[in-house]
């Protein structure tokens, strides 16, 4: 394969730079002439692969320089080695010529792009890989789709986490996290607080709470509560208006002793925190730092970025723990050439919580960096496992914009633990097994206050059945793929950071 100009630098900075590059030699434009797109490949010089490049439609310049992208970058580009056996999925890269032509029998005829671009769609849907995907500037530009896959939602309600204590007959809800610019926070609202009624009506459990705290922007509550002001227990109503506010990735409470931290995504942007997620799993250490056991809850949790699940995980390790190996395609950086890289993932100094016990709360919606999260810290610290076999997505993805700045979605990264054993395709089994959700917590409760339990179990050793079967093929029209169907494990094109090295 013929690295072209365009293509310098490596993906993991996200340094792919354009540049057209001009032949001047009269008899090189007489031996290259005529040559095109399906001959490109075949070029003998970088200077005969530039004069076939700049004599492109731009559309077969998208389809060379999206080629291109996979053929470097693609993990199951060039062999099998790492793909799991029985499963119908990864298709290696093949030559152009098995692409150019077909995408127009495969795409709708009145779709109106041009055969390059339906090439284009073609070839992604023979790799037989449903986290590697193409979305052309017709449909949405690469900064329109980051934005979006990047964005969070925002709530509307009170903006507090509860916890239902039972004191005999009579149970009471206790105010445990306090959300950041939530309605709460700005009405004065406290950690310890006990919330007796919200306009007029009796709050006695979290799911009423829940409820009854939601509302629309601009509806004013009347919250109840009862405060400890110098040891005397005082009453007071607070008005609280109902504002959007960012949704917490992580939240956290205490019960029994037992601190329980739940992680809803592995987010960079657009968090309370600056430092993401793994700032706000930080802020949750260190609000229950006087605990010795913590449950950390990743069921329904689908994944997100790669460093933070890693520097989360490096905060409940020690100094040297390694995370994991981690597999990806690159290009050599002495020859150009294609090339499996390795990197060990480990812990550079011992994390705030190194000491704690740990337990883990997952289930089948558990994906991707929550696994990930899980595998770093179990095969070091054999922590336990409480609820279902796990989703079984050990791989990352990332995103390039293409040569026309529409995006370009691939696999490039799996993940192994420090015995080099993945759960892709597998999933991660639980110690316990519990398929209710309040069996789970309390499973999970117990063996935390006891603190004695070592995980025992490991990986599941069939390919699940979603990995066994798959209908891929090029869309009749063009889709543009979200967050929920390219999985969640994003393999950070940025450096790691909080307790992290790679070598």
């Amino acid at each position: 394969m013929k690295k072209h100009s365009l293509l310098l630098g490596s993906l993991l900075f996200l340094a792919l730079l354009t540049c057209a590059c001009t032949v001047d030699n009269a008899d090189d434009e007489i031996e290259y002439n005529g040559k095109g797109l399906a001959a490109i490949g075949d070029a003998q010089s970088q200077e005969e692969y530039d004069y076939i490049w700049n004599n492109l439609s731009e559309d077969e310049k998208e389809f060379e320089y999206a080629y291109e992208v996979l053929g470097y970058y693609y993990l199951f580009a060039h062999s099998d080695s790492l793909k799991p056996n029985g499963t119908t999925w990864y298709k290696q890269l093949r030559e152009r010529t098995d692409y150019i032509g077909f995408g127009e029998t495969a795409i709708r005829a009145d779709i109106n792009i041009s055969n390059s671009i339906k090439d284009i769609y073609f070839m992604f849907a023979t790799l037989r890989d449903e986290y590697t995907a193409y979305i052309d500037p017709s449909q949405m530009s690469f900064d329109d789709f980051l934005e979006d896959f990047e964005s969070r939602d925002s709530s509307f309600d009170v903006g507090v986490n509860v916890h239902t204590i039972n004191n005999g007959e009579k149970s009471s809800v206790v105010v445990m996290q306090v959300y950041h610019n939530s309605p709460a926070a700005t009405a004065g609202i406290q950690v310890g607080d006990t919330i007796l009624s919200i306009d007029a009506t009796i709050v006695d459990s979290e799911e009423l709470f829940k409820l009854i705290s939601q509302g629309f922007a601009g509806n004013k509550k009347a919250v109840n509560i009862a405060r400890n002001v110098n040891g005397e227990r005082t009453e007071l109503i607070l008005e609280v208006t109902i504002t959007p506010y960012l949704q917490p990735s992580v939240t956290y409470k205490i019960i029994d002793s037992v601190a329980v931290i739940r992680i809803l995504e592995y987010a960079n942007e657009n968090t309370p925190s600056d430092s993401g997620t793994y700032g706000e799993f930080l802020e949750a250490l260190e609000a229950t730092q006087n605990t010795k056991a913590t449950i950390i809850d990743l069921r329904g949790n689908p994944g997100g970025d790669g460093n933070q699940c890693q520097a989360i995980a490096a905060e409940v390790l020690k100094k040297d723990d390694i995370i994991s190996f981690e597999y990806h395609a690159t290009a050599d950086t002495i020859t150009g050439d294609p090339i499996i890289a390795i990197d060990t993932i480990f812990v550079t100094e011992d994390g705030i919580a190194k000491d704690r016990y740990i337990v883990f709360l997952a289930d089948e919606n558990s994906a991707s960096c929550a696994e990930y999260n899980i595998l770093g810290v179990v095969t070091n610290k054999k922590s336990p496992v409480v609820g279902k076999l796990t989703y079984g997505k050990g791989v990352g993805y990332s995103m390039l914009p293409s040569y026309q700045k529409g995006a370009i979605i691939f696999t490039n990264a799996m993940v192994f633990d420090r015995n080099h054993q993945t759960y892709h395709m597998y999933g991660i089994l639980p110690d316990v097994d519990e398929s209710i959700s309040t069996a789970m917590m309390d499973s999970a409760l117990a063996i935390a206050k006891e603190g004695k339990r070592e995980r025992t179990a490991g990986y599941a050793s069939v390919v699940q059945n979603k990995y066994m079967v798959l209908s891929k093929k090029a869309p009749v029209k063009p889709v543009i793929p979200t967050r929920n169907s390219l999985g969640m494990y994003k393999k950070s094109n940025s450096r790691p950071f909080g307790k992290i090295g790679r070598k």
